[in-house]
């Protein structure tokens, strides 16, 4: 009987250790609970920047008139009355729109 009694605890050891790790709620199951956290607070981080600039951006529209000429200009392909607008051929690199 005391000879039975070491290894039925050792069994009963190896079993949580094994749970603990392989299971369903496991070590395992953990750390890839952190990699997902961590991916989700960089996503974060990157759609904060993203709106960060578009508030600035709205800010510039807004407020600077030269900024908003040129986004016109640039953007819109808008010109001013007595302009002259070239359009040139795009080269092989780019692609068309």
């Amino acid at each position: 009987m005391h000879r039975i009694t070491p290894l039925v605890l050792l069994l009963m050891t190896f079993s949580v250790v094994f749970f603990t790790v392989q299971g369903k709620h496991g070590v395992r199951e953990l750390l890839r609970m952190f990699e997902y956290v961590d991916l989700a607070k960089q996503e974060d981080d990157k759609l904060q920047r993203e709106i960060f600039e578009v508030k600035e951006k709205m800010h510039r529209v807004r407020e600077d008139d030269f900024y908003l000429e040129k986004i016109a200009r640039e953007e819109l392909g808008l010109a001013k009355p007595r302009d002259v607008v070239y359009i040139l051929p795009s080269t092989e690199g780019e692609s068309q729109q």
